[in-house]
Order: C-alpha cells, then structure tokens, then sequence
C-alpha cells in the first residue's frame, strides 16, 4: 500500500509538469506584430495606398491567392477555388491573372479576386520574411506552412506575440491580449438587412474561436536582407494559402 501510494503521487506529480517552453525570442515576436500591424494601416512597405472615406484604416485587401508569387509581397490574386458567399456581390474581377473566360455574368460570381493584394498566409508570409531577411515560409497554404519542420507548437498557454494561429484555414500573427492581425476573408458581411457585403482588408481582429494551435518559428533570426528585384508575373502553378469553408466563404 506504501508503495501504491508513493506510486500514484508520483504520477500526478509527472502528470502535472507543464511541457517545456519553445525558446522566445521577444524582440523578433514584438517585430512581428509591430511590421504586421504597419502594413495593415498602410505603412511601408505597402504602397497600394488606402480607401479614402472610410473609417478605420482600409489599405491592403484581402485577395485570394495574392502573396503567393516567386518572391513574398502583394501580388494579383487568382480567380479559381474560391466560393462566393450566399449574399456576396457578384463584381467583375480586376486582376490580369484571372482567367479570361470568366465574366462578370458568370453563374458563381467571382467576388474581389484578382485584386492586388494578399490572402491570410499570403500575408503572413511577407511579414515573415521581412524581419527574418529571407522567406521562412513559403508560397504553399495554410497547411503547408503549418507542417513546416523549422514550426513548433507552442504548449497551451504559452503564446507569446509575434507566434503564428492557425485555424482551418485561415492563419494569423498573434498580436497579444486575445488579438492578432491578418487577412480575414473577401467580404465582411452586413452586420444588419439593410447594410451591404463590404471589402474586407488586413486589420487587427480577436482571436475566434477554432484555433488549431499556435506556433513559433525556432531558427535564429538573421540579420534582413535587402528586398528581392521586383517578381515576375504570377507563377503557371501555385497553391493559394486558403481553403474554403462551409457555405462558401473564404477565411483568411
């Protein structure tokens, strides 16, 4: 009986030991969120401008696909993959990637895509690769990224700003206290009958509910590197960084 004893604290001693932390770099996460958080209110180096009239700031448009050319940064999104929300307008894409036989009158509409801009890992991966001088991301999706080997999970609780979120998805820089910036979707919907489907663009949102997990990049951050001579057009075959989700609607 002792020895069962002994035994059975031991192991709620072993069961309660927290896993051990990812090492946490804070400057480079507080870089992260901050170069994230520039962009999404139009900083450099955005130069696409943003809407005037409007509240808040509305500079870089979510695009699916966009982000995912030869070098990291804004691109014209792509125009297949993608399921227009219930409700959503149809309007005529404007991007010279897209592809020509689709038409303002065509039965699925094709919202926003080919606007110039990013979609979420699109997004992420720019931010990525300016503080770390190098693209540690890559051009692939939101699962892509997720599985890369240099990511670690980050133990629950321990999430710190600048990790990156991961719904499914649908991918974010945590920002801290519950929040985190990223490209939400195409649309945000009316909040009321009457309102009307607007452009959504790169902002600061909660943290929903859903997250997979939160990860952290574990390389050595190295010193930036100038940026990359301007990309040539899109690529003949790329992976857009989001996957729809039921009923038609694009996170991230």
């Amino acid at each position: 009986m002792i020895s069962g004893a002994i035994a059975g604290s031991a192991g709620t001693a072993l069961a309660a030991t927290p896993p051990p932390a990812v090492p946490y770099n804070p400057a480079t996460g507080q870089a992260l969120v901050a170069e994230a958080r520039q962009i999404a209110q139009g900083g450099s180096p955005w130069t696409g401008g943003c809407q005037p009239g409007t509240t808040g700031f509305h500079c870089v448009p979510y695009s699916w696909g966009g982000g995912h050319g030869a070098w990291p940064g804004p691109s014209d999104g792509i125009c297949q993959g993608w399921g227009r929300p219930s409700g959503a307008p149809k309007t005529l894409f404007a991007g010279p990637a897209c592809a020509p036989s689709v038409t303002k009158a065509h039965p699925s509409g094709y919202g926003d895509n080919g606007t110039y801009g990013l979609d979420c890992s699109g997004f992420v991966r720019w931010v990525y690769d300016l503080i770390y001088g190098t693209d540690v991301l890559g051009p692939g999706t939101t699962s892509d990224q997720q599985a890369q080997s240099d990511l670690t999970k980050v133990p629950a609780g321990q999430q710190q700003p600048g990790d990156l979120v991961f719904f499914p998805g649908h991918v974010a820089i945590y920002a801290g206290r519950g929040t985190m910036v990223d490209e939400p979707r195409t649309y945000d919907p009316p909040s009321g009958r009457s309102g009307h489907w607007t452009q959504a663009y790169a902002r600061v949102d909660p943290v929903e509910s859903g997250v997979l997990g939160y990860y952290r990049l574990t390389v050595p951050t190295p010193t930036p590197a100038p940026p990359p001579p301007t990309a040539p057009g899109w690529p003949t075959a790329v992976a857009p960084g989001d996957t729809p989700v039921p009923g038609g609607d694009t996170r991230g």
